[in-house]
């Protein structure tokens, strides 16, 4: 996937843009802009796509606002045990 500008497209709170040092790929822009929509989404991407930095985006940005939340769960080990 190519690289996409993000600094006019995604309106962040300062805090959440400041996360943002270098353009985002194709699927982090289209995360970032559905979860600041409202939607919910899953992103299944290979590792080190840059999932992370979705999240975290979102997460300072909804956080920013002080009636703001933010849950993150997520799996602890890819080990195969249940």
């Amino acid at each position: 996937a190519g690289k996409e500008k993000t600094d006019d497209a995604l309106k962040l709170a300062p805090a959440a843009a400041a996360l943002l040092t270098r353009d985002l790929y194709e699927h982090q822009a289209k995360a970032i802009q559905a979860g600041l929509d409202g939607k919910d989404l899953i992103i299944a991407t290979a590792t080190a796509s840059g999932k992370s930095l979705c999240y975290q985006a979102l997460a300072a940005h909804h956080l920013s606002d002080p009636k703001g939340t933010a849950l993150y769960l997520a799996r602890l080990s890819h080990s195969g045990h249940a």
